[in-house]
C-alpha cells in the first residue's frame, strides 16, 4: 500500500492564493481547487491513500464526517476530484511519532509526506511545499518518483 501523509494549509492553499481570497477565508472557504487537481493527478498516477495527519484531522469526526464549515469544503472538492481520505495518524501532540506509528502498525512499504514545514526526520520521504505557492506540479512530480 502506498500512502501519502498530508497536510492541508500551505499545501492545498497557499500565502498568494490567500491574499487573493480573503473574502472567502472569512467563510472559512480556504482552499484551492487548482491544488485539488494536482493532488488528484498524483493520486490518480501513484493509486495513494491520503492520511492526514494534519490539525485538519480535528475538523473530522471517527468516521471521516466533516464537523467544521473548513472541513466540509474541502469534502466537497475531494468528493468532486474522486479523492478519499483514507485514515487518520493518532494524534499524540508528536507528528514524527504519529507518522512513525502508524507506518509500523500498518507496515506501509511506500510513504511519502508532503508538508510546508521541513520534518528532518522523513527528509528522504518529505516533499517539502513552499507555502507561498502551495502545491505545484513540480512537487507532484517528486512525489510520482518517490512512491514509484
Amino acid at each position: 500500500m502506498k500512502v501519502i501523509f498530508l497536510s492541508i494549509d500551505g499545501i492545498l492553499n497557499s500565502e498568494n492564493w490567500n491574499k487573493k481570497h480573503e473574502a472567502d477565508i472569512q467563510y472559512k472557504m480556504c482552499i484551492d481547487e487548482n491544488k485539488i487537481r494536482l493532488l488528484s493527478l498524483l493520486i490518480n498516477n501513484t493509486k495513494a491513500r491520503i492520511v492526514l495527519y494534519s490539525n485538519w484531522k480535528k475538523y473530522f469526526n471517527e468516521n471521516r464526517y466533516p464537523v467544521k464549515k473548513e472541513a466540509i469544503y474541502l469534502k466537497g472538492y475531494f468528493d468532486k476530484y474522486n479523492i478519499e481520505i483514507s485514515d487518520f495518524t493518532e494524534d499524540n501532540g508528536n507528528i514524527i511519532d504519529e507518522i512513525t506509528t502508524f507506518v509500523e502498525d500498518k507496515k506501509i512499504d511506500k510513504w511519502i509526506v508532503i508538508d510546508e514545514v521541513t520534518i528532518d526526520k522523513f527528509s528522504d520521504r518529505q516533499i517539502k511545499v513552499d507555502s507561498v505557492t502551495g502545491l505545484q506540479t513540480k512537487d507532484v512530480l517528486k512525489a510520482q518518483e518517490l512512491l514509484a
